[in-house]
């Protein structure tokens, strides 16, 4: 009884971490430097203590036997790399802040291990639980982000840590249409860009959720019902299964909705480009009439939900996707370029260390604005930059190994499995691309839990090949 109530708890705090992902809860400890700057403070956020608390958890089954885990190349992969960046704590200029950022890679990496093996002991329905918990956590996010997009400014949640927002707040992400500044909308992320990869990912999980329990699809009856019993109860599930598809519809809507208002240009772009992808190779590669009607209803929606958002949203969009090669934004992105380059040039094989791009950043342009000193703006540069090009081929190695998997699901004749393919399909290169835009995923907790738990949740289903 006391192992149920355990395990009941452990699922309980698991399911709450995924929900919780962008709570910015936390404590600063210390930064270096005169002015606080996010790439140089040294945190503990609850998420870690919600971590730490999965740890003892993971510890406490290993122990009992059950929680053990079978590596994998990729993960000889994952382990060198881990390796190698703590190696190149020793050649940073700052040392401690290097150590810290190793811990918190650390700390990823056991995510990501601990999310796979949670999954893989809750093989009935922990995924498409994982998933359902995502989306209802992006609709709560967009209503937030809806309702502070209206308002212009915060809504005053500091017990959450909501980012101060207004259009008077410098350093806030804004719109400049003909003078008039208008606020992007961040729910409770640091920054829009962060909430709109958190709400492509529910996106698609919309699409995947739709997939697997639409109404063309109602549940086995037992045969030892009679007649009109049977009738009830296949009507009950038809009921069912379409009062969810209604509130996917509606929670779909709201996500996209909160998704264009956070302006994020890369985001929406890949987000729209990526959807019509998967709805449309799952529409030609699904051989049943009624699946086919529900995924054409379902690329309908999506057309009309679009277009009724660009409608609306189009002078703002307009002025946001017509980028001006002359503007601050893109001269500072080639600035950080230039300054990653020569970080890679300056140590090739160890990186300058890392977590200390900024701070080695401001020991050699010490006569700019403390704002401006911030991590280049792509994940692949900046692991290059502090941890070598070494550490850089080690990472793309892992991910290549990761991507490998879907090859082995594609042989399945399982449409469950061709859902997750897809999933899959998606969430990698919705992250890979994303990296080439922004750093958030290496440098930002929001960015990496995002990022390691999608990669733990898609791991069982590559290990498997989705033959169960």
């Amino acid at each position: 009884m006391r192992r149920y109530v355990i395990e009941f708890i452990e699922k309980c705090v698991f399911y709450a971490f995924i929900f919780l992902i962008p709570l910015q809860t936390r404590r600063i400890f210390y930064f270096w430097g005169n002015e606080f700057n996010e790439w140089t403070a040294v945190s503990l956020y609850a998420m870690d203590i919600l971590a730490l608390a999965l740890f003892v958890f993971w510890a406490r089954r290993i122990i009992a036997g059950v929680g053990k885990i079978k590596l994998a190349g990729v993960d000889y992969f994952l382990f060198a790399f881990l390796v190698w960046s703590g190696i190149s704590v020793f050649f940073a200029a700052n040392f401690y802040l290097g150590v810290y950022h190793w811990v918190k890679l650390a700390e990823m990496v056991f995510l990501f291990f601990y999310t796979r093996q949670f999954l893989a002991l809750n093989k009935k329905n922990g995924s498409v639980l994982v998933v359902w918990i995502w989306v209802v956590s992006a609709f709560t996010q967009s209503i937030v982000a809806i309702a502070q997009f209206f308002k212009q400014g915060d809504l005053g949640l500091r017990i959450f840590h909501e980012s101060p927002i207004g259009a008077l707040i410098d350093g806030v992400a804004k719109i400049d249409i003909d003078g008039l500044k208008i606020v992007r909308a961040y729910g409770l992320f640091p920054h829009p860009n962060l909430l709109a990869a958190f709400l492509g990912i529910a996106i698609f999980g919309c699409y995947w959720l739709w997939l697997f329990d639409s109404p063309s699809s109602p549940l086995p009856v037992p045969q030892i019902l009679r007649d009109g019993e049977r009738r009830t109860v296949r009507l009950n599930e038809e009921r069912k299964s379409k009062i969810k598809s209604c509130v996917l519809w509606f929670m779909l809507s709201v996500i996209f909705t909160g998704l264009f208002l956070t302006f994020s240009r890369s985001a929406i772009a890949l987000v729209v480009v990526l959807s019509f992808v998967f709805l449309i190779f799952s529409y030609f590669s699904n051989a049943e009439l009624n699946q086919k009607k529900e995924i054409g209803k379902l690329i309908l929606f999506v057309i009309l939900c679009l277009t009724f958002l660009f409608v609306l949203l189009q002078p703002l969009l307009i002025s946001r996707f017509n980028i001006d090669i002359g503007e601050q934004a893109v001269n500072l992105r080639v600035m950080y370029n230039k300054v990653a380059f020569d970080f890679i040039k300056k140590s090739p094989v160890f990186g300058v260390g890392i977590g200390n791009f900024v701070y080695e950043f401001k020991l050699n342009f010490g006569d700019m604005e403390f704002w401006q000193y911030q991590p280049v703006h792509n994940l692949y540069l900046l692991i290059a930059a502090e941890t070598g090009i070494f550490g850089l081929v080690l990472f793309l190695g892992f991910i290549g190994l990761l991507s490998r998997g879907i090859f082995l699901i594609g042989y399945t004749n399982n449409p469950k499995s061709k859902a997750f393919i897809f999933y899959f399909l998606f969430s990698i290169f919705y992250f890979l691309l994303l990296g080439f835009a922004d750093h958030y995923f290496w440098t930002l907790q929001q960015g990496a839990l995002m990022m390691w738990v999608v990669f733990g949740i898609l791991y069982p289903f590559i290990l498997k090949k989705c033959d169960e």
